[in-house]
């Protein structure tokens, strides 16, 4: 396989979802392999998934967020987009730290008050918060746009 069409692991689900792992493509003896970082055993395989938001062609953080985009840890806001001047939210911050650093989801029951277990980073802050990612106090604020 061509290296550079390696844009990072992925764990696959037993429902054939695909999440982020941290991945590095490295070189032994002239072979090219990828190293997978990961917690947790599983099935595990490299895709190549180039992406490009329309809206950071001239930003300063065009390739960062490309990139995360291409890895599966950022999603964008729709249609193309990635929106980088909006500000975020603690869900989306703990969301983007949790796919980018590969960590299975945690579904036990979520220590915030203003947390439902039905909303849709509940499991992101839960295991932001199981990996001491965030704590009482950084959950209480919003975050501004980190990249």
């Amino acid at each position: 396989m061509d290296p550079n069409k390696i844009t990072t692991g992925v764990y696959i689900d037993s429902d054939g979802s695909v999440h982020h792992v941290p991945t590095d493509v490295i070189v032994i003896e002239g072979k090219y392999f990828a190293t997978i970082n990961s917690l947790s055993g599983g099935t595990y395989s490299v895709i190549w998934h180039p992406l490009e938001f329309s809206d950071v062609a001239n930003h300063w953080a065009k390739e960062a967020v490309n990139d995360m985009g291409s890895r599966l840890v950022i999603e964008g806001t729709g249609r193309g987009q990635f929106t980088p001047d909006q500000a975020i939210t603690r869900a989306e911050f703990a969301g983007i730290v949790v796919r980018g650093l590969g960590l299975g989801l945690s579904q036990t029951a979520t220590p915030f008050s203003d947390v439902k277990t039905t909303d849709w980073y509940n499991s992101a802050i839960n295991t932001a918060y199981a990996y001491q990612l965030i704590n009482d106090e950084a959950a209480m604020c919003l975050l501004p746009r980190m990249i």
